[in-house]
Formats: structure tokens, sequence, C-alpha cells
């Protein structure tokens, strides 16, 4: 019980520590909403994919717009900045997105499903580009002239598409969130640990989530990891390494399996041969790969290696090193708890 006040008592200074700093904000870019920040880019054009590496290395995250309460804020928030008085259109990046599976739409900033029906008339339609190439990241749309249909309501668009009408990237901020997914996490670790489950655990002072009982495709693993307050797993040095092969070979896997590749938050979605985590938006500089990876192998005409697995592979003497995958495939993964 004593434990559990002291962090409660240290959750409720933090929420007031976070209050004073936002009280004293004077950058016109960001702004506080019910107990949201925002952050406000308009000067320059990203794809979907590096709007989420470019708001992770701010600590923050592509918006989420998941009711009607939110979608008020947000108007509100752009109206404060004097955008839409100079501007008579506005299409911005959220992370809603269905590249885990066509029509399923989640928010990659929470893994969230989105519930919220504020789509434009006959959207989703996952207009098809060409042959490889649909629409499926969302964008928050406004059109001065387009009545109801275009008033900060939902469209999915093509994730590549940066340079035409994608204007701004709009964020909000989860620190407060990613503390007491933090603070919650040892409270039920620390529960967990006395039931002996090897699936979660501290190392190095990171927790650790070990998905080795079912895999999913890149895409979902990390939805999956965000529902737990969790990222997918980065690794950028021999110390991070060596946290994550310790914790696997503690849960027995290599024991029982002589293979395994694992998803980790690395890829290089935004631009080929640019990897980067998506956890932290930090680029890859670990110099680890497998021989002969990345090599970004064409699998059929529309599927090339883009998300980065950890392997290990006995026979071949493969040591947990790195390894560009196709995203769709399926495998185990891990998750981390990151403490910014």
């Amino acid at each position: 019980m004593r434990q559990t006040k002291t962090l409660l008592v240290l959750l409720l200074l933090t929420v007031l520590q976070l209050s004073q700093l936002s009280a004293q904000g004077s950058d016109t870019t960001f702004g506080i909403f019910r107990q949201k920040e925002y952050y406000f880019s308009n000067s320059f054009k990203l794809n979907w994919f590096k709007a989420v590496e470019y708001c992770r290395t701010r600590g923050m995250f592509l918006l989420s717009v998941r009711n009607a309460e939110e979608r008020e804020d947000i108007i509100k928030y752009l109206a404060s900045t004097g955008y839409t008085k100079s501007h008579k259109g506005l299409m911005a990046w959220m992370s809603a997105n269905d590249l885990g599976e066509e029509g399923e739409f989640h928010w990659a900033s929470t893994g969230e499903r989105v519930n919220y029906p504020n789509w434009s008339d006959t959207e989703p339609n996952d207009y098809r580009i060409d042959d490889c190439t649909g629409e499926d990241c969302a964008i928050l749309e406004y059109w001065d002239e387009g009545g109801a249909n275009y008033n900060y309501t939902f469209n999915d668009r093509s994730c590549m598409r940066d340079a035409q009408h994608i204007a701004l990237s709009t964020m909000e901020s989860k620190r407060l969130a990613n503390l007491v997914a933090i603070l919650v996490g040892f409270l039920a670790i620390g529960l967990i640990s006395t039931q002996q489950d090897i699936t979660i655990g501290i190392f190095r002072e990171k927790s650790y989530y070990f998905g080795n009982t079912f895999k999913l495709n890149w895409y979902k693993a990390s939805e999956y990891c965000r529902t737990r307050g969790m990222f997918l797993v980065a690794i950028n040095n021999d110390e991070q390494l060596n946290g994550v092969v310790e914790y696997i070979e503690k849960s027995g896997f290599t024991k029982t399996h002589g293979i395994l590749h694992m998803w980790t938050s690395g890829n290089d979605l935004g631009e080929e041969g640019q990897f980067f985590w998506g956890s932290t938006g930090e680029r890859h500089t670990y110099d680890r790969w497998t021989k002969n990876e990345p090599n970004n192998e064409k699998h059929d005409n529309c599927t090339y290696e883009n998300c980065l697995v950890l392997e290990y592979y006995q026979p071949w003497s493969i040591n947990y090193t790195f390894d560009d995958r196709p995203c769709g495939a399926e495998n185990f993964f891990m998750c981390e708890t990151l403490y910014d």
C-alpha cells in the first residue's frame, strides 16, 4: 500500500510540473487543449511514415481524433493559429491507418480501433493509385467551400503522398499518458513477477514484453505494443542488444527453438535505405546486420523488404543480427517501455 501511495504522489507532482511548464510555453506552434499538447507544423511536408518519425523525435505522436470532443479541440486549436483564416483548405496526416489489415483502421498512436464515424462521403475508399499503391493512411481534411462533407472529416490517402496538398503535421503529446503507463506497468509487473510470468520483465531499467506465443505482421505488432502502452523494441547499441538477448534467453525460447525472427521498430518505409526506429524516430546507426543485409529483396511486383527483424539461427551461425523483411510477413515481436 505504501508503494502505491508513493507512486500516486509522484504522478500528482508530475502533473503539476507539466502544467507549470505548459503555462510558461511561448511558442505559438504549441497549444494546450483539454490536457493535450499540440504542435502544428505548416512549413514543410512529409509522407506519413516520415511524419510518424518526426513526431516521435519530439516525444509526440501523429494526431488521433477519437470523438467529437477531440475534433472540436483541434478545430479551436487550428483557429487559434490563424491558419484557417489564411488558407481555404487543410489536409493533415493523422495516425489512423489500415496498413495492418485492409479496411481495419487503427490509431498508430494508441493501437486503438478507429470507431469515430467522421469520414467524408464515400470514404474510406482505398482508391488505387496504381497496381501496388492504395490509400491506407488517413488525413483530417477541411475545405471552406465543401460544406459539411469537408468540415474536418477523415479521408484515406496514399501513405507516401507528401508533396501534394499535405500542408502540415499535427501531433498530440502523450508524455503524461506514457508516465501513467510506466507507473501502472511497474505496479502490474510487481504483481505479475510474484506469479513467475516469463513474458514480462525488467532488464537494464527497461521493461519488455516478448510476444513469442503468436505472430503478427509489423503494423499489427506495433499496434499491439501501443495497446499495452509500449513500443516495438529499438536496439541501437551493444548494451541494448545484450538486455534484449538476456531477456529472450531467460524466457527459455532459444532452448526450445533453433530459429527466431523477431520484429523490431526499425524500418525504411519513409525512404528506401534510410532506416529509422519507429518507436523513437531516431536513425538506425547500430551496424549489426546479417551478412549481405539489408538487401530490400523483391518478393513480388509489389512486395519488398522494409521492416527489421532481429534474427537468430544456430545452423547458419546467425547470432542476433538485423535483417530486413516484408512488413506484411508475420513474426514474433518484442515490446518495450520507453522512459523519456
